[in-house]
């Protein structure tokens, strides 16, 4: 599976959203989190998920 995210610079904290809303919804209750972080995806990605960098609102 991949997971596509984006990244959101807010007062000088990146933040990194999902972009699939369903997968979202999905990650969000596995991490109690509406967002993510690189430990979150480090943590994935040992379980086999890649993830995708992607820029926000790109379809």
């Amino acid at each position: 599976m991949i997971i596509e995210y984006y990244k959101k610079n807010v007062y000088g904290n990146s933040l990194y959203y999902v972009k699939n809303i369903e997968i979202r919804k999905a990650v969000s209750r596995i991490t109690g989190k509406a967002t993510i972080d690189r430990y979150n995806i480090d943590d994935f990605k040992y379980l086999g998920i890649e993830f995708v960098e992607v820029i926000e609102g790109q379809e």
